[in-house]
């Protein structure tokens, strides 16, 4: 029955694309994706829904049979083939004193926040894996402790945030244009330019606290 539906949608797409002369490859490629993925996601649909259907009404934590049962409780679950909603029943277990719903717990969605628990990939499964392997050179702690390095990021965030604070205060923006402008004066000051522009002005740091008190407050930089 499944693959008769399939045919018979996958020829109409084809039906309609060999009659259409404002299409091409593309736009075939396109509908036969969309139509796999709603046949997919209607067939998941179905079968997630009959399973919960057939689930007994016990307590999926101790077992014990579930007293004031109500059905039609639906929600909607995000999944590879896009979202389904989904009536379970829902009752109380005396022993546990709470609400259960058995379809989550045999569907494994209890756990969730309305995602499918969707195996992983093996790409996936690798690129976790590299993120782990790939900087563990750079996370020997003991080696750092006793260089005396620091092993938090409080330093750079710190650091960040000072720099940050001499641009603009947080949550503000500024435009590219003024971003790129003040950068450009930032970076001279920093590079001990500050003479190319301002010939006439202290162009260290050091020079600003050797010059009288009076003088730093009238200074305009």
């Amino acid at each position: 029955m499944l693959a008769a539906r399939l045919v018979g949608t996958l020829e109409a797409s084809v039906a309609h694309f060999l009659v259409s002369t404002d299409q091409n490859l593309g736009h075939l490629e396109t509908q036969l994706q969309h139509d796999l993925q709603a046949l997919l996601r209607e067939t998941l649909r179905r079968a997630a829904q009959a399973k919960a259907d057939a689930t007994p009404p016990r307590c999926p934590v101790c077992g014990q049979p579930l007293s004031r049962c109500s059905s039609g409780h639906a929600r909607t679950f995000q999944t590879r083939f896009g979202d389904i909603t989904l009536e379970r029943t829902r009752g109380y277990c005396q022993r546990c004193r709470q609400w259960r719903i058995p379809a989550d717990a045999a569907l494994g969605l209890d756990d969730t926040t309305g995602y499918s628990p969707t195996e992983p990939t093996a790409e996936e499964v690798a690129k976790e894996i590299a993120y782990l392997r790939e900087p563990q050179a750079r996370m020997d702690y003991r080696a750092g402790r006793r260089a005396g390095e620091p092993l938090g990021s409080g330093a750079v965030e710190a650091t960040c945030r000072q720099a940050q604070c001499r641009f603009k205060r947080p949550g503000q923006f500024w435009s590219t244009a003024g971003d790129e402008a003040l950068l450009c004066l930032e970076t001279f000051w920093h590079n001990d330019r500050w003479s190319l522009f301002f010939p006439t002005r202290p162009s260290t740091l050091q020079e600003i606290e050797m010059r009288p008190q009076g003088a730093k407050g009238r200074m305009k930089a």
